[in-house]
């Protein structure tokens, strides 16, 4: 009941400190592993949460989008996780593929396509992005066959 009520407290250090003590004093008690169990992933959750919101009010949306991610990972049935993500989706999948064009323009075609797929995992009707990870696939592929070409062009290396 005391690291409950830490944690309703937002002391979560405390809690857990609390139920790792509980669980020195009394490793086999099935019903306090069951409990702490519990109350860790709440823990979890809970700081995850928060990070998310601290995220959030940095400027940092899309770490943030990820971080409500994850509380999702640990937490389903987390509704407030559940509606950041959906009121935060538009605007992630905008940072995205403006980091995706960024690193289109810098020739970073590996990221600009790792990043084009996070965009299209978040929402595979996005045209912008399937068009330009069409377009960073095509260069790619085009770069490939160029630098194969000049392949013999190189000094022999063995000797």
């Amino acid at each position: 009941n005391y690291a409950q009520k830490l944690v309703e407290r937002g002391n979560y250090g405390k809690a857990s400190r609390s139920l790792a003590m509980a669980m020195a004093l009394d490793p086999a008690n099935e019903d306090l592993i069951a409990f702490s169990s519990g109350m860790e992933t709440e823990i979890a959750v809970r700081l995850a949460y928060d990070e998310g919101l601290t995220q959030l009010s940095d400027g940092k949306v899309d770490a943030a989008y990820e971080t409500f991610q994850a509380v999702l990972e640990l937490d389903p049935d987390n509704s407030e996780a559940r509606q950041r993500v959906a009121e935060l989706t538009p605007e992630v999948i905008d940072v995205y593929h403006k980091k995706a064009l960024i690193a289109f323009r810098r020739q970073d075609l590996d990221l600009a396509l790792e990043i084009w797929d996070k965009v299209l995992a978040t929402d595979p009707n996005y045209q912008k992005a399937e068009i330009n990870r069409l377009l960073a696939l095509d260069l790619t592929e085009r770069l490939q066959r160029l630098q194969s070409s000049f392949a013999p062009l190189r000094p022999n290396e063995a000797g």
